[in-house]
């Protein structure tokens, strides 16, 4: 995924944290307080308001690290960090809905699907395996054939 995408991906989130769960209406110009960019394609910026700020710093190598907070509908403060690479978006925060523990019928078929997955990723290989031997098999008895014919001439 490109360093662009990651960071269309993190400004669209925290853009619609930032505005869609915020009564603020619009982020006015001189409400940013730092900025620079630099040509190597670092960046560096963040802005303050009185229920949202945002902090964001891009590296040589691409990776964009940051942390935004607002306050959302309920009143609740909400702090968000993440960090952006090539292994993707990586929010952290208290916010976010946690996966739930796995039961044991979840955990018994995830085994049974992997015990399927495997099985079958062996049974692919055998057979692309006997595919591939059977072709090199005739291509060489091709070749075995059409030297036998230039002899005879």
């Amino acid at each position: 995924m490109s360093y662009k995408v990651i960071h269309a991906i993190s400004f669209l989130v925290g853009f619609m944290l930032l505005f869609g769960e915020s009564s603020a209406a619009a982020l006015p110009s001189d409400d940013l307080d730092d900025f620079s960019d630099e040509s190597d394609g670092n960046y560096v910026f963040s802005f303050s308001l009185p229920d949202q700020e945002r902090v964001e710093n891009r590296d040589a190598f691409g990776k964009v690290t940051g942390s935004f907070s607002f306050v959302d509908k309920a009143g609740q403060a909400v702090s968000v960090q993440f960090d952006a690479d090539e292994n993707g978006y990586r929010p952290l925060s208290d916010a976010l809905p946690q996966a739930p523990l796995d039961t044991n019928d979840v955990a018994l078929a995830r085994q049974q699907f992997l015990r399927y997955y495997e099985n079958r990723a062996k049974f692919l290989e055998e057979v692309n395996s006997d595919e591939s031997n059977s072709y090199e098999d005739s291509f060489e008895s091709d070749e075995d054939d059409s030297s036998s014919e230039e002899d005879d001439d």
